[in-house]
């Protein structure tokens, strides 16, 4: 009799621990809908870049000269320094020009009073045409002789035509300058230009608007500087077939660089419209079961994922190009692809 009690408490005991494992899974919470990054698919392929060396220059590089000669007697510039437009660069001895000044200047006074006596007399006919015309031209002359002698004591003084750096004192104070013959260096840095030779499947972008992005660094500096295009060169270098294209860049402050310094120049630039592929993150790629390449497609409407098989280019930087497998207006999972299913539904992370 214990033995059929025994069994029977036994069945009891399974029809009970049956029934709890029944009563959990009834009450069993749905899994949750995984949050996933959802991106757009990009047909703007990632920018090519190539690399060159170049060098920060001037605006330009100007040997400043007197128009007039004498003794050079100051020069208060130091090589290295900068100056503004305007500023005393060099001085010659300015006697000489004066005393020549005052000369032409009581001469030119002298012939204006002879001029207006002649003047007059021609009035009262007392003196010939002749005799007024070569008065009056006598007068032009010493007051053209004064505008001259005026000029070349200004020409004494040599001054800065723009915002400057000196580069090199080409004379020492206390010597005789010739007319033209140079006494300083001088470069207009308000900018730098920076110059590189570029191949000519590259020289057709030049001066595009949104063609290229161009960037220049310096060694030591970690800092990227951006340039601008100013010109280039329509004549190809014989040996190489390059043209010198010529950037700008603002200088920058707290720096103190100079022309000369070396530059790696950086040119960032989108393929031709024919190239472009379509492109994906490479985070967005997934493998089928068959080893194959795919990406999770995600339907709007829906809010479901699907998988789609993809053909894949080279891999480029954090985007990779997608050769087949998509028209370019889908929606992909950026980020997870092992972990879903076909079908599953998906809340995005991303506001469309």
């Amino acid at each position: 009799m214990s033995k059929f009690i025994r069994f029977g408490a036994l069945a009891l005991a399974a029809l009970a621990l049956a029934a709890c494992s029944k009563s959990e899974a009834n009450n069993e919470e749905p899994a949750p809908v995984p949050t996933v990054s959802i991106k757009p698919v990009s047909d703007t392929p990632p920018l090519d870049t190539r690399n060159f060396v170049g060098r920060l220059a001037p605006v330009s590089t100007v040997e400043m000269s007197f128009r007039v000669g004498g003794e050079l007697i100051e020069m208060p510039v130091k090589e290295g320094t900068k100056v503004e437009k305007g500023a005393l660069l060099a001085a010659l001895d300015p006697v000489d020009y004066e005393l020549a000044y005052r000369q032409a200047k009581l001469s030119e006074e002298l012939a204006r009073a002879d001029f207006e006596r002649k003047e007059k007399l021609l009035a009262s006919r007392s003196v010939s045409n002749a005799v007024f015309d070569q008065s009056k031209t006598e007068y032009e002359l010493r007051k053209v002789a004064a505008e001259n002698a005026e000029r070349n004591l200004l020409h004494t003084r040599l001054e800065t035509p723009f915002d400057a750096l000196i580069t090199r004192r080409l004379t020492d104070t206390y010597t005789n300058v010739a007319a033209g013959a140079p006494v300083l260096r001088i470069q207009d840095i308000s900018e730098f230009r920076v110059e590189i030779s570029v191949p000519e499947d590259l020289v057709r972008l030049v001066g595009q608007p949104g063609a290229m992005q161009v960037e220049a660094s310096i060694p030591g500096i970690d800092r990227r500087f951006p340039l601008e295009y100013r010109e280039h060169n329509t004549e190809a270098n014989d040996v190489a077939q390059t043209y010198e294209v010529t950037f700008g860049m603002k200088p920058p402050a707290n720096l103190n660089l100079l022309p000369g310094m070396t530059a790696s120049v950086a040119i960032h630039y989108a393929a031709a419209a024919d190239d472009k592929p379509l492109s994906v993150p490479l985070s967005a790629v997934d493998t089928s079961a068959d080893g194959s390449f795919q990406v999770w497609v995600f339907d709007a409407s829906t809010k479901q994922v699907s998988p789609r098989k993809v053909t894949l280019g080279s891999l480029e930087g954090e985007r990779v190009p997608v050769l087949s497998g998509l028209d370019g207006d889908e929606m992909v999972v950026a980020a997870g692809g092992p972990k879903l299913q076909d079908g599953m539904t998906v809340r995005s992370m991303n506001a469309f």
